[in-house]
C-alpha cells in the first residue's frame, strides 16, 4: 500500500526489498500464473518488445516510427551464448587427408552459431548494458580472428589457411575459457536473479492488494516529455543521426577504443530529469486527497528509448469500494503531471480509455482470479522488461519499484463473492 505516514523516506516508500514482504505465501487464494512470455502484447517477442521501446521515437504528430537498427537477432545469440556455456561440446569437427581439410560433421546448432557471430559487432552500442555472457562475447570478439571471417559457409578457407568452422571452433574454445576464468556463469545467475525478484516481487505485492481489498482499481498511466517529441520534417535527420552514431559507436568498439564513446548523445531527456519528477510526484501525492487519497498500491518502470531518452511508466492500485470513475481519474492524474509536476514539459497518456483486447484496467474483484491472472501477465514486463538489454546510467539507479505492502488483514474477511 502506498505509505502516507508522516516522516517516511522515498526510499522506504519505494522499496522492492523481497525479504521485508510480510505476507503469507501459502495463501491459497494468491494468483501464480506462470508469465515468462509476458510481453507489451501477445505473441510479440522479447527482441520485438526491445526494438518497440528502445529503436522507436515519437513524433509531434503522434505518429511512432522505428529506427533501422533492431534487437531481432539479440534471442538467438542469448541461447547461443548459454549453450556455449553450459556445453563443451564442439559445433564443428574438421579433419585433414592428405593435405585437404573437410568438415566432417557439425552439431545442428552450428549454423546459428555461425549467423549469431555475424550479428555480434552490429548489436553492440556502447549506452546499452548486456547481460554477461553477451558482453564476453563483444569482449572476445573484438580481439579473435573471427571478426575477419564472413561465418557465411563453414567449409570457405579463412585468411590464414584454416576453415571458416576452424576459426569458429577456436573462438567457441577461446570464449568457454575466458568465460570460465572471468566467473561469466556466476554473474549470469546474477542476472537472471534480478528480473527473476522483481516479478516475485510483482505476484505477492498484487496479491497482498488482493488480500486486503475486496475489489481494486488499476490506472495505467504512461508519462512523457515534449522535448522527446521528433518535428515531423526533422525524421529523416534524426535517422540518418542515429545511423551515424551507431556505425561510429560499432567503429570505435571494434578498433578498442570505446570507453571514450560519449554514446547517449542522442538522448533528450536525461535520467536525472525524470527522478526528480518521479519523486516529486510521489511524494505530492500525501498533499493531493483529490487525486489520491483513495490509493493502496503503485507499480513503476523507467524505460529508455535511443533518441527520446528515459521516461516513466506507472500503474496505481485504488480502493476499488471508494472509486468507481477510473478513466476519469486517470485523465486528472495526466493533467496533473503535465501541470503541477512537470509545469508543461510533459505529458501523458491515459491507458484506461484504451479498451484493447483482453482489458485488464479498471475494478478487478478479489475473487475473479482470471481477470487478476490477466491483469498480472500484463504488468509482467515491468519486472522483466531488462532481462536482455537495458540503459542504466548508474549501478545503484532502480529502474523497477512498488509501493510499501499492505498490512495483512484478520481473519475471516467477508468478500462479495467466493
Amino acid at each position: 500500500m502506498y505509505c502516507i505516514e508522516e516522516n517516511k523516506a522515498y526510499d522506504q516508500i519505494t522499496s522492492n526489498d523481497a525479504a521485508a514482504i510480510p505476507i503469507d505465501n501459502g495463501n491459497k487464494k494468491d494468483i501464480n500464473v506462470d508469465v515468462t512470455d509476458a510481453g507489451y502484447g501477445a505473441g510479440i517477442s522479447e527482441a520485438v518488445c526491445q526494438d518497440q521501446c528502445m529503436n522507436a521515437f515519437m513524433l509531434k504528430d503522434g505518429k511512432r516510427t522505428l529506427l533501422p537498427m533492431s534487437f531481432a537477432s539479440l534471442t538467438m545469440i542469448d541461447s547461443i551464448a548459454r549453450l556455449m556455456l553450459k556445453s563443451d561440446e564442439p559445433f564443428f569437427v574438421v579433419s585433414e587427408k592428405h593435405g585437404n581439410k573437410r568438415v566432417t560433421s557439425e552439431t545442428k546448432h552450428a549454423a546459428c552459431f555461425l549467423s549469431a557471430l555475424r550479428q555480434i559487432p552490429h548489436l553492440y552500442s556502447s549506452v546499452l548494458t548486456f547481460p554477461p555472457h553477451i558482453e564476453k562475447l563483444f569482449e572476445v570478439f573484438r580481439t579473435h580472428p573471427i571478426r575477419y571471417c564472413t561465418c557465411m559457409n563453414p567449409r570457405t578457407p579463412a585468411f590464414d589457411g584454416r576453415l571458416e568452422a576452424e576459426v569458429a571452433e577456436d573462438f567457441r574454445r577461446t570464449y568457454r575459457v575466458e568465460a570460465d576464468w572471468d566467473g561469466t556463469r556466476k554473474k549470469l545467475d546474477d542476472w537472471d536473479r534480478r528480473p527473476e525478484t522483481n516479478l516475485a516481487r510483482l505476484k505477492q505485492y498484487l496479491n497482498a492488494l488482493f488480500n486486503a481489498f475486496a475489489r481494486v482499481v488499476t490506472i495505467r498511466v504512461d508519462f512523457y516529455y515534449h522535448a522527446a517529441s521528433i518535428d515531423p520534417a526533422m525524421e529523416d535527420e534524426v535517422r540518418m543521426q542515429a545511423e551515424r552514431a551507431h556505425a561510429e559507436d560499432v567503429a570505435a568498439y571494434l578498433n578498442g577504443n570505446d570507453a571514450s564513446m560519449p554514446g547517449d548523445g542522442l538522448a533528450r531527456v536525461g535520467i536525472e530529469e525524470v527522478m526528480r519528477d518521479r519523486d516529486r510526484l510521489f511524494e505530492n501525492m500525501r498533499g493531493k486527497p483529490s487525486l489520491f487519497e483513495h490509493l493502496v498500491g503503485h507499480v513503476w518502470r523507467i524505460e529508455y528509448s535511443l533518441v527520446g531518452g528515459h521516461h516513466l511508466h506507472c500503474t496505481f492500485f485504488f480502493d476499488g469500494s471508494k472509486v468507481q470513475q477510473h478513466e476519469w481519474l486517470a485523465q486528472q492524474i495526466c493533467d496533473y503531471w503535465h501541470d503541477a509536476i512537470t509545469k508543461g514539459r510533459g505529458y501523458a497518456h491515459n491507458c484506461n480509455r484504451n479498451h484493447y483486447p483482453d482489458y485488464v484496467l479498471g475494478p478487478t474483484d478479489y475473487y475473479d482470479h482470471d481477470k487478476r491472472a490477466r491483469l498480472l501477465k500484463c504488468l509482467a514486463y515491468l519486472a522483466k522488461d531488462d532481462q536482455l538489454v537495458y540503459a542504466k546510467p548508474t549501478r545503484k539507479c532502480k529502474l523497477f519499484g512498488t509501493g510499501r505492502l499492505p498490512k495483512p488483514k484478520g481473519a475471516g474477511r467477508k468478500r462479495g463473492k467466493e
